[in-house]
This record gives structure tokens, C-alpha cells and sequence, in this order.
């Protein structure tokens, strides 16, 4: 069965999904770059670029990838959307699959839309996955508002990684079907989170971590805000702050004589390796946002047993209980966010029972085994 699957080949989410499905040979996966970039090391190592994998095939203008990265950003600056429009058409009708499937709708969809009011009845079965918070955030932009409406109506099955978002497509009016609730990221890998989650009982542990994102969704500020309040509690703590955007490293030069710090900045990635040996020592975890689906830092926080303070504005509120597995505040109210933390740093035996049980809930509900038989399960 053949299936092209459309997204970014820069991400790890997309990389992840597509690994669960290289092994499977009953499929054969065509993954068509929504734009010209780097292919992410776990999805190279796999396709037929750098295993030539036979099932996992990245399209390409050129046949050396080096060379198609410059000439797809030269095609795409020069003839715009009209180049990428006519070079998916072209392979759709030369590959001639069963599904076409968009991860994510701000960008792969759009382009199966465009696709879809050109050939009309022969566009293939199009598959359409809501990433993160797409669906909940931008369709209240007007910008946005009209194409996704269209793309629900047009597509002939719909999936997502929160029951929110398929009561809002419902909401909001769609033909297509539903699928299975999926977390996009592919769940976790248990073998990996089982030998480190415990090695350090929750309650001993000396890190506070947090998501550095601060802008069109992210609010990690407003955390680090409320970590300053509490700097006389935090003695004996590191504060660890990853995935870091410019103003959060520029605000946090002033805090280094009060709190011991560590910033890790957004330019630079940390293996997932590394992230799951942070997770593994931290004691709380805080991700604040605007907007939201199911954090994937969250749920790796819950798998390595790290007390989770999630923002109210994601999907948290489906995988942990507020006030007895984890906090679920306003991202907004810094007061708040400050009592929740300290909180769970003075109340061991409540932070321990707590991840014991969120620990439980990643085995039962996320496990990329699990995960890895629902993808599979969506293209037959």
C-alpha cells in the first residue's frame, strides 16, 4: 500500500510516527517535504537516503539530497506555492497512493487543499492529523478560520492527539472520519524511561526544570517569574531551563547571583538521551503556554517520575488528576504557579505517591508500543 505522507522533515514528531512504520513492509511510505530543510537524524537514518530503505522514501526534486535541498529552496523562492503545488500533484499522479496523509494543518494540510480543489475526485483518501494545538488556537485567527473549515469538511478522516480538538472539529462541522486519539509524537519508549525513572526517588531529587519557550506559545517567563519569588526556598536547588528563546536567556543573566541556574537555548538541541537523564534527576516540572495539545515533555515528565505543573490551557487535564498527580494552573496568575512549587518541594510523600501514579498512567496509556499498533491500525 502506498502512502504519501505530507509534513516537515525537520521534526522529530513526524520522525517518530514514520518509525513505526519502516518495518511494517505491507506499507510503503512516500514523506513529501511541506519545505526545504534538513531531514532529522532518526528520520535519515531509517529512509532510503542513508539505509536505502526501500519502504521509507524521501521524494526529491534531485537525486542527491545535498544538491535537492538547494534546489527545492531555489524553486520554492522563485515560483512560490506554485512550484510546490505542481511537483505534489505531479507525484501524486505518478505514485498513485491509497492515502495522502498532512501532519499537521497550518501548513501540510493547506497544501492537500490546494491539491484537493485541483484534481477534486482524484485526490486520494486524505488523511488530516491535528498537531499540538492547531485546531484550538488558530481557528479562532480569521486568518485561518475559513481554510480550516474547509479542510474538516474536505478530508475523509481526522485525527488527533486530544479529545478536546475531535470535539471541536465536531463542533466546528466535518465530513471525515474519526480516528483513534494518537499522540503524534509516537509514545514513549518504556525500555528506555524504565531504567532511569528509578534511580532517584522523586522526593531526594535537586532540579526544577522548565520549558524554555516564550512567545507565540510559549509563557515559560511567567514560570521563572514565580521561581524568583521563592529564590530563599531554593537553597539546596538547580533551576534547569531548556529549549530557551533570547528574551529568557536575556532576563535570566540577572538571576544567576540568586538562584543557581542552568540555561539551555533554544539554537542548540539536546539529545533525547540527554533530556531523559535531565527529566530522570528533576523533581518538578513546569510548562507553561498560551496554548497547548499534550505536551510531549509533559508526558516524557510523567514516565520519568517528575512532579508535572501544566498550564490550563492544554490538554493536561486528560492525563493527570489537578491537585493529586500534578498541578493544572493559569499560566497567567505567577502567585499561583509560586504556591503549587513550593508546595510540591516541601510535600514529599505526595509528590512520590503522585508520580507513582502518573508512572502507571504512561505504561497503560502512552507506551510506543501501544502507540506504534494505532498508527499502523489508521491506514487499513
Amino acid at each position: 500500500m502506498k502512502i504519501i505522507l505530507v509534513g516537515m522533515i525537520n521534526s522529530i514528531h513526524l520522525a517518530r510516527w514514520i518509525e513505526h512504520l519502516h518495518t511494517y513492509r505491507k506499507f510503503k511510505i512516500y514523506v513529501f517535504p511541506i519545505f526545504p530543510t534538513k531531514i532529522h537524524p532518526k528520520l535519515l537514518n531509517i529512509s532510503d537516503i542513508k539505509k536505502n530503505n526501500k519502504n521509507i522514501k524521501i521524494i526529491k526534486i534531485f537525486p542527491w539530497f545535498i544538491i535537492d535541498i538547494y534546489l527545492f529552496k531555489f524553486c520554492k523562492f522563485f515560483f512560490k506555492d506554485f512550484f510546490l503545488l505542481k511537483w505534489f500533484n505531479y507525484n501524486i499522479s505518478k505514485l498513485n497512493p491509497k492515502y495522502v496523509h498532512s501532519h499537521e494543518l497550518t501548513t501540510s494540510a493547506m497544501l492537500c487543499l490546494k491539491s484537493k480543489l485541483k484534481l477534486k475526485n482524484n485526490f486520494p483518501k486524505w488523511i488530516v492529523t491535528n498537531w499540538g494545538s492547531e485546531l484550538y488556537f488558530f481557528y479562532k485567527k480569521k486568518y485561518f478560520k475559513q481554510t480550516l473549515r474547509k479542510i474538516l469538511k474536505l478530508s475523509d478522516f481526522y485525527s488527533a492527539e486530544c479529545k478536546r480538538d475531535f470535539f471541536l472539529a465536531k463542533k466546528i462541522g466535518t465530513n471525515a472520519k474519526f480516528l483513534d486519539c494518537i499522540l503524534n509524537s509516537g509514545g514513549i519508549n518504556l525500555k528506555k524511561t524504565a531504567k532511569l525513572s528509578n534511580k532517584i526517588l522523586t522526593s531526594s531529587r535537586k532540579i526544577i526544570l522548565i520549558k524554555g519557550y516564550h512567545g507565540l506559545f510559549g509563557l515559560s517567563l511567567n514560570a521563572i517569574k514565580a521561581v524568583e519569588k521563592i529564590y530563599k526556598s531554593l537553597k539546596n536547588y538547580k533551576v534547569v531551563i531548556y529549549s530557551s528563546d533570547d528574551i529568557v536567556i536575556e532576563y535570566c543573566k540577572k538571576l544567576h547571583k540568586k538562584i543557581n541556574i542552568e540555561i539551555h537555548s533554544t539554537k542548540y538541541s539536546l539529545s533525547e538521551n540527554y533530556m531523559y537523564n535531565l527529566f530522570a534527576k528533576s523533581k518538578v516540572y513546569i510548562g507553561l503556554s498560551k496554548s497547548d495539545g499534550i505536551s510531549t515533555s509533559l508526558l516524557e515528565a510523567m514516565a520519568l517520575r517528575v512532579f508535572p505543573i501544566q498550564s490550563n490551557t492544554s490538554c493536561a487535564n486528560e492525563w493527570i488528576l489537578n491537585n493529586k498527580t500534578g498541578f493544572i494552573v493559569n499560566p497567567y496568575d505567577i502567585n499561583i504557579i509560586k504556591n503549587k512549587i513550593l508546595y510540591a518541594l516541601k510535600n514529599d510523600s505526595f509528590i512520590n505517591t503522585a508520580t507513582s501514579i502518573n508512572k502507571k498512567i504512561i505504561k497503560e496509556k502512552a507506551s510506543s508500543l501501544i502507540i506504534k499498533d494505532k498508527i499502523r491500525n489508521i491506514y487499513k
